[in-house]
């Protein structure tokens, strides 16, 4: 939605915050969305894996008409992302170029070696 408020019809996937135009209406953006559309369909995914996300923590704890596949969890050897299409397609990532360079910059950072907050609560004496 921010591409289309922008007119960056020109560039490729997604910009930051994209999300958000599709969970609340925005006074900069309040385009009517017509409910014949796909983009009404990712919509009410969208509020859908988000409301199921705030209330059992997995966004697809079963399959339904709007939301036709399970989000498989994190493995030990395995990240499963969900392509959010006009067809929802759960994909096995596949590390990157891209991740590669963010996991370059995490690893040694404090928060990395768990210097950035403290393992254990403090001791409140009484």
């Amino acid at each position: 939605m921010l591409k289309r408020l922008l007119n960056l019809h020109d560039h490729e996937g997604v910009c930051h915050a994209d999300d958000i135009g599709y969970l609340f209406r925005l006074t900069v953006a309040d385009f009517d969305v017509d409910p014949n559309t796909p983009e009404y369909i990712t919509r009410s995914r969208f509020i859908k894996m988000w409301t199921n996300f705030a209330k059992t923590g997995n966004p697809t704890p079963e399959k339904t008409a709007l939301l036709d596949v399970i989000w498989k969890p994190v493995e030990k050897d395995r990240t499963y992302r969900l392509n959010i299409d006009k067809q929802l397609n759960i994909e096995e990532y596949i590390e990157n170029q891209y991740t590669k360079f963010w996991d370059s910059i995490y690893n040694g950072t404090a928060a990395q070696k768990g210097k950035f907050f403290k393992r254990t609560p403090p001791i409140i004496e009484s």
